[in-house]
């Protein structure tokens, strides 16, 4: 099974699980209809059924070949009499209805960040015409939503609850990997969600401490090679100086981790799950599965950001609607996981429309850490070094190797891409290729050089959209997809805070937030002409 397929499976039962938690559904009640379920999911119905028979297997469900499944009746209430089982009044098989449709959608909104916490929420009149039903549904899912503390009643409307503020001066601690100057290692999504955090803690009264994560050697002093440095204080501990943060003021930690487990990041977790707290984990690429007891503890939850095939399914549906019906997806990368699961989530979308809609991949491995620079550049450098004090030589050396090692990799991944473009060419000057999805916006802004040289107009003759929405696909005004890392950030916030809707019953690992595509001048509606 792949990761992707796996995902889709725990959130379909994570669908199933939320009914189940919020009271909607009951011991004995029958499950809706599959097909309703899935499609509130946004899974397929067979992924569905695999989420509903592994519940059963895990004694969460009940059900036999040919009749639906039930929850499963608890020991205490077999344990009623036959005289109270008789009294009770049968409950109405339960109803996917258009009140509950709006409540979930709402509680999704908030998930996501469409809803900031302590904002104010959209009048009545917009939020029928968001969710394009009557007013009666939309004041019964407000009704629910405020019955489980999602919402609060206000007297012109509703809002969402803002994060308590502490009366002390408590502390969430932040643990990342540092660079050999010790500033801290963050992507472009990490930084959002740092700070993001770091707005939230300064509004609840939180001092937010970061440690930075690094090797110290073999002939490190210490007893551990894994140490932390205190960013704040600059004082180095061992990892084990976790174990004694147990003060009541510590509300809880986040981890960020860059790419897959590691021996650091198991060593944290055996010490995370001796100490009471909660603990939040950014997994940016959504590639890290909580080993054995971790997984079964509600005290470690992960958060994937931009790893899902999720994202791509939405650039794909977006690409839809403009008309296209034949795509290219471009990456260099395709030996990690977030490229193979962007291609999967396009072509999930191929088979239910496999004649109207057609995905080519155009897609290498290369190593981001390899290559050469160009010749030019070394040359030119070689000359100037001939020109300065023999005592800035090695400042400069120092510098221009970070320069040299970036300007290799750019140059070995635009070598790929300008390969890759070459062999589509023909097709997308004759309009066989009308869209062109980039696996980030460093290889559409590449594609888009090679497209100008080639006398090609975008996006009069080919639209360009690719992910992350980073400063560069502003500069470009790239149409790009933005992972929305701060919602992120707010529900590891609500997480640690043991705010609702953030927090939830089953532990383990969390659905990646709903993303939106920032639409600029590299896309358009496709041309009949």
């Amino acid at each position: 099974m792949s990761h992707s397929s796996a995902h889709s499976i725990k959130r379909a039962q994570s669908s199933i699980e939320r009914f189940i938690v919020e009271k909607m559904l009951r011991s004995g009640d029958e499950l809706p209809p599959l097909k309703q379920l899935a499609a509130l999911a946004e899974v397929s119905y067979v992924t569905m059924w695999k989420a509903a028979t592994k519940l059963k297997e895990d004694g969460l469900l009940d059900g036999s070949s040919g009749h639906p499944f039930r929850v499963k009746v608890t020991s205490s209430e077999n344990a009623e009499d036959e005289k109270s089982l008789t009294k009770r009044v049968p409950r109405a098989p339960f109803q996917i209805t258009a009140w509950r449709r709006t409540a979930h959608r709402m509680r999704l909104d908030i998930l996501n960040g469409v809803y900031a916490t302590g904002s104010q929420l959209p009048s009545l009149k917009e939020l029928q015409k968001r969710f394009a039903v009557s007013c009666s549904p939309v004041k019964k899912a407000l009704e629910s939503l405020c019955d489980a503390g999602l919402l609060l009643p206000r007297k012109r409307g509703f809002a969402v609850p803002a994060f308590p503020s502490s009366k002390v001066r408590s502390r969430i601690v932040l643990l990342t990997h540092t660079f050999d100057d010790f500033t801290m290692y963050l992507s472009q999504h990490d930084e959002e969600i740092f700070k993001t955090f770091e707005r939230h803690c300064h509004h609840a009264n939180i001092t937010l401490d970061v440690f930075l994560l690094y090797w110290g050697g073999l002939d490190s002093p210490k007893k551990s090679r894994h140490l932390m440095r205190e960013r704040r204080t600059g004082h180095v501990y061992e990892l084990s100086h976790l174990d004694k943060i147990d003060d009541p003021i510590v509300l809880g930690f986040v981890l960020v981790v860059p790419g897959l487990f590691g021996e650091l990041e198991e060593n944290l977790l055996r010490i995370f799950f001796k100490v009471n707290k909660p603990v939040a984990i950014i997994d940016e690429l959504g590639t890290n599965t909580l080993p054995g007891i971790y997984a079964r503890s509600r005290r470690i939850q992960t958060f994937p950001v931009a790893g899902s095939v999720r994202s791509a399914q939405a650039v794909g549906r977006y690409i839809l609607t403009l008309g296209h019906r034949s795509i290219a997806f471009v990456s260099p990368y395709h030996q990690f996981s977030w490229s193979r699961s962007r291609l999967e989530g396009l072509f999930s979308l191929c088979q239910p429309t496999s004649d109207l809609f057609t995905v080519r991949s155009f897609v290498a491995e290369n190593d981001p850490m390899s290559g050469q620079a160009p010749s030019k550049f070394v040359d030119f450098y070689r000359s100037f070094r001939t020109t300065i004090d023999p005592a800035q030589q090695v400042e400069y050396d120092s510098l221009m190797t970070n320069v040299h090692e970036k300007t290799a990799r750019q140059a070995q991944t635009r070598g790929s891409v300008h390969t890759m473009m070459d062999r589509m060419l023909m097709e997308i000057q004759s309009g066989l290729i009308t869209a062109i999805v980039a696996v980030n916006d460093q290889v559409a802004g590449m594609i888009l050089g090679y497209l100008k040289t080639q006398g090609i107009a975008v996006p009069a003759q080919v639209s360009v959209i690719s992910f992350d929405d980073s400063a560069s696909a502003l500069s470009l005004n790239l149409t790009s997809y933005n992972f929305n890392a701060s919602a992120a950030a707010t529900a590891m916030m609500g997480y640690i805070l043991g705010v609702r809707p953030f927090t939830r019953e089953n532990p383990g690992h969390r659905d990646e937030i709903e993303g939106y595509i920032v639409e600029r001048q590299t896309s358009a509606r496709l041309s009949r002409d």
